[in-house]
């Protein structure tokens, strides 16, 4: 059966959006981890539809803008970040 996995990394970057955007905002601050949450959840149903990038990992960019990034895996989706489009991590 298919899975969306979230690793350390992707946790502690949802961690830390959420802990920013609270400090300014409680209720935005968990309105934006619910979406981000529910949004890298529902790669389960249609896992590429997010940019592919040239090293094979995935990018699907939410509003406002943030980015998760994942790897597609057989059928398994692995969430490996989650940032704000404004930082170039590239």
């Amino acid at each position: 059966m298919a899975r969306v996995v979230w690793s350390r990394q992707a946790l502690a970057d949802l961690n830390a959006i959420t802990a920013y955007i609270q400090q300014f905002d409680p209720g935005a601050a968990l309105r934006t981890r619910t979406r981000l949450s529910d949004l890298g959840d529902s790669l389960i149903f249609f896992p590429h539809r997010g940019r592919l990038k040239e090293d094979g990992r995935r990018q699907l960019t939410t509003a406002p803008p943030h980015i998760i990034t994942y790897a597609v895996e057989g059928e398994d989706v692995t969430i490996l970040s989650v940032h704000h489009g404004a930082r170039n991590i590239d």
